[in-house]
């Protein structure tokens, strides 16, 4: 009986000892996507000038001055990180989220990391938007796959 409480006691601190680890496959497969992405980027040496915002609507024109990036270097991307943020799963449960986002400039491409965890077990999505194509994947516990959707409804959707 006690080796098998032992072998019990020693997989669950293997498990969570797993979770608990920094890898997976879908933050790797994640920073892969942007790093390619970052490392053939076009970059600018020019800066925004009156002339890049003439044809805007003059709301958008007034909110580049107001914020102040006239004369600032014009960027390639931009990457948006949000940290323990409510993320409501139906009208009683809330978990809280991590999420990364990269937006690029050149053409419209997206790359995003969600992650979380319920009861301990970690859940990762990877959601992209590259060459006109969407897709979303989702996995639990750093292995198994939730879903891969993929296909026209979701490059519409993108």
């Amino acid at each position: 009986m006690w080796i098998s409480v032992f072998v019990a006691a020693t997989l669950i601190i293997a498990v969570v000892i797993f979770f608990k680890l920094p890898y997976s496959k879908t933050k790797s497969e994640f920073h892969s996507e942007v790093d390619n992405k970052i490392s053939t980027l076009t970059k600018y040496s020019s800066v925004f000038t009156e002339d890049d915002i003439k044809a805007l609507p003059f709301p958008v024109q007034k909110y580049f001055k107001y914020c102040g990036y006239l004369g600032t270097p014009k960027m390639s991307y931009m990457k948006a990180t949000f940290t323990d943020v409510d993320f409501k799963m139906s009208q009683s449960k809330t978990i809280k989220i991590d999420y990364t986002q990269y937006n690029f400039v050149e053409k419209p491409e997206r790359f995003a990391l969600i992650s979380s965890s319920l009861f301990g077990v970690p859940f990762e999505g990877f959601d992209s938007y590259r060459n006109g194509v969407g897709s979303m994947k989702g996995s639990i516990a750093k292995l198994v796959p939730l879903f891969d959707q993929r296909g026209q409804s979701m490059d519409k959707a993108c």
